[in-house]
């Protein structure tokens, strides 16, 4: 063992017995035969490095009322509402986010039986697998319900099918393909060929499949991403489409739009998407529109949200 993993070895031992075995400072130090000062440094340096990641097993009282009331509301068999943040309670509170979404997948895996579990791209479903634990589920299988690839040929960063297949240690099935295609006859290609036929065969039997939702702004995501063109979007916003679910562009009522850009979408149709057990992770103001869109579309059987998104919900009905 070098000097960099005794180390993170010394700091994981401090946070356990700090977190989980609740002793102080000082007899953390006397444990591990360092100083206070050392401990203390021990201490922040396992949180810099994410080792330590802090649960609040506590229902709210106000965040759980208006779950159950999105869920009546919209036949859906949870909603989960994690509390605003304080500082900034218009903006999505991402790490509570994560850590819901995270308990959730971490449920749903712990099982001896073998999943398909479905997953499309987003920052919120990211984060989300990035806050999970490491938990071998080599019987799984994670497989992409929609292309991965932006127009400059990169791969989304927001990837999670590589990530969450590495968490479980299972199968991995990335979508060899972008988003949105150049032409609709370049989608009918690529969904020609067998590699491609069979990644969607097997999404399309999916045990759960979990996606985010995207705003249709300036700071959109498919525009940051280069999923779409300035123009293209410029196009979305003038034909009426508010918000993004996997490639398709919604009106406020939870209809596709019409545009030269829906029958380029790869992936998984959110007919398909409806009839699997689909869970989706979105929160803040700026995504109200959109998650209200989806819920009207009926496409969804659990939502993980925020405070914030969940009050402007109830009131949109």
């Amino acid at each position: 063992m070098d000097q960099a993993d005794r180390k993170r070895d010394q700091a994981a031992r401090a946070a356990w017995l700090s977190y989980v075995s609740g002793l102080t400072q000082d007899e953390i130090a006397r444990r591990l035969n360092v100083s206070r000062m050392a401990a203390q440094r021990l201490l922040a340096f396992a949180v810099q490095e994410g080792m330590v990641k802090v649960r609040i097993d506590h229902p709210i009282a106000a965040c759980m009322e208006l779950g159950e009331r999105i869920a009546r509301r919209h036949g859906l068999r949870f909603c989960e509402v994690v509390p605003a943040d304080p500082m900034a309670p218009g903006q999505a509170n991402l790490p509570a986010l994560a850590i819901a979404g995270a308990t959730w997948i971490e449920r749903l895996v712990d099982t001896e039986a073998a999943l398909v579990i479905g997953v499309g791209n987003g920052r919120s479903v990211r984060a989300a697998v990035e806050e999970m634990a490491s938990s071998p589920r080599p019987q799984h299988q994670v497989v992409s319900v929609t292309g991965n690839i932006a127009r400059d040929s990169s791969y989304n960063p927001f990837d999670v099918v590589m990530r969450l297949g590495d968490r479980l240690s299972a199968q991995r099935f990335l979508m060899p393909a972008p988003l949105i295609a150049e032409t609709a006859e370049d989608r009918r290609v690529l969904e020609g060929q067998k590699p491609f036929r069979e990644i969607m065969a097997l999404a399309a039997r999916a045990d759960a499949i979990l996606i985010g939702i995207g705003q249709l702004d300036g700071t959109a995501p498919v525009l940051q991403d280069k999923v779409i063109s300035r123009d293209e979007y410029e196009v979305l916003r003038r034909a009426g489409a508010i918000g993004e679910v996997l490639g398709n562009f919604l009106d406020a009522e939870g209809r596709i739009l019409d545009s030269p850009l829906r029958d380029r979408v790869i992936g998984l149709s959110l007919d398909a998407v409806a009839r699997r057990p689909a869970v989706a992770i979105a929160g803040g103001t700026v995504k109200v529109p959109t998650i209200h869109a989806v819920l009207r579309r009926g496409m969804l059987q659990g939502l993980i949200t925020d405070e914030t998104a969940a009050s402007a919900l109830v009131k949109l009905g």
